[in-house]
């Protein structure tokens, strides 16, 4: 995740103030979010673990 976001920040190079660095970064976990609703993969299991 953090690879991403810099990968995308170096296209930019500087930005013009804070919320435009957070505008990317949360475009960055949107995406991801999607990605992971989207997958058949499962990350985190429903049931609790006794």
């Amino acid at each position: 995740l953090n690879q991403e976001v810099r990968r995308r920040e170096k296209v930019i190079r500087i930005f013009p103030n804070h919320a435009s660095a957070n505008r990317l970064i949360g475009a960055v976990l949107m995406d991801k979010s999607e990605e992971w609703l989207s997958s058949t993969r499962k990350y985190i299991s429903n049931h609790s673990i006794n």
